[in-house]
This record gives C-alpha cells, sequence and structure tokens, in this order.
C-alpha cells in the first residue's frame, strides 16, 4: 500500500542501501491541482477510507493478461517534504511543469 508510513519505510530503507553520494529521482503530480470532479470525488473517497488523497490503485492489463492491483501516490511538494523527514533523505529541488492540466 502506498500510505504515508509504507513511503517512509521504503525510503529508510533505500537510505541504508545506498552510499553517500546516493540520489532518489522522483515524479509526481500534486494531487489537489484539479477542479475535476472525478478527482474530487475520488479525493473525497481516499480521505473516507483513511488513506492519502493522491493514492490511486490500479492494476495494468493487456489483452487477456492482468497484473495485480498496487497503490501509487501522488503528492504535493508539503507531502513529499513530510514523506522524506526522518528518512534520512532531503528534498533538494523541485523542477516544475507548468503544461496543460
Amino acid at each position: 500500500m502506498a500510505s504515508l508510513s509504507r513511503a517512509r519505510w521504503l525510503l529508510r530503507r533505500f537510505y541504508s542501501l545506498t552510499p553517500p553520494t546516493g540520489r532518489i529521482i522522483v515524479a509526481s503530480s500534486d494531487p489537489y491541482m484539479t477542479k475535476d470532479v472525478d478527482h474530487l470525488a475520488y479525493h473525497s473517497r481516499n480521505r473516507q477510507k483513511g488513506r492519502m488523497v493522491g493514492q490511486v490503485r490500479i492494476r495494468y492489463r493487456y489483452r487477456r493478461f492482468k497484473d495485480v492491483w498496487f497503490d501509487y501516490l501522488f503528492v504535493s511538494k508539503k507531502e513529499m517534504e513530510d514523506i522524506v523527514e526522518g528518512t534520512g533523505w532531503r528534498v533538494t529541488e523541485y523542477l516544475d511543469d507548468d503544461g496543460p492540466r
């Protein structure tokens, strides 16, 4: 599950396996930057279930083949800062995409 606690656990684990010069490059989209009523309804259902707003449950399908369900986590910059806190990692830079939403 792509929860806050799971994300922190993974980051601490990666930190223990990575040399001091190691870097993690992450891509995310701020889930709050939407006016789409379907997205907002999904956010509301996530809150009701105690999930993070940007948690998305998906699986891949191709013809008759399908993968297992898994959670994917989209976070805001503030949430990213909260996630890395106490993991050994730090955010050093954001590269914003000012493209269409």
